[in-house]
């Protein structure tokens, strides 16, 4: 593998080591110069690009070379004046405003949550809507226009104030009256 390493680094520095450098006398490459010895001698008796071109190299386009050729837009005429208008006098229309849209109710999204009774023995119910908890009774506003109607043993009512929705909410029995009620049996 040195070996090899060795001979190659060789070669590239021979390689390297004869080659002439053709460095053009005029500062001008082009692609014969590269050509051999015939090109060398072309490009050691270049003369050197004018400053200025005194004459243009292209003619000017035929065409658009960017796209096809669009028709030549008409000349604008002189348009002809319309004949004026006859105005006949229409009666007014009336038009009926529209009554305003009905009042929706907010959605209702209030579920149970639990139930208690307190220290004086009333019982005192848990709702909640999102994270927010709130006891009720009958009578109790919420914030959203709905106002609790009645509260039973199976079910709490809700009625929005203005679209006079109701919503039901169910009550499930409790826990220990039923285990009681199946304990005596």
């Amino acid at each position: 593998m040195w070996l090899a390493l060795a001979a190659s680094v060789s070669g590239s520095v021979w390689v390297l080591l004869t080659q002439e450098v053709a460095v053009p006398q005029t500062g001008v490459v082009s692609a014969v110069a590269h050509a051999g010895a015939a090109g060398r001698a072309a490009a050691r008796s270049a003369q050197p690009l004018p400053a200025r071109w005194d004459v243009p190299m292209l003619e000017a386009a035929r065409r658009n070379p960017f796209g096809g050729d669009a028709p030549a837009l008409p000349t604008p005429a002189a348009a002809p004046t319309p004949p004026p208008k006859l105005v006949v006098p229409q009666q007014p229309v009336i038009v009926a405003a529209a009554a305003p849209p009905a009042p929706i109710a907010a959605p209702f999204g209030y579920r149970y949550v639990g139930r208690m009774v307190d220290p004086t023995g009333q019982r005192v119910l848990y709702v909640a809507r999102g994270d927010a908890v709130v006891t009720v009774q009958a009578g109790t506003q919420l914030t959203d226009g709905y106002v609790v109607d009645t509260v039973s043993e199976a079910a709490i009512e809700f009625v929005h104030t203005t679209t006079q929705q109701r919503h039901t909410i169910a009550i499930p029995p409790d826990a220990s009256a039923t285990a009681s009620a199946t304990s005596t049996r």
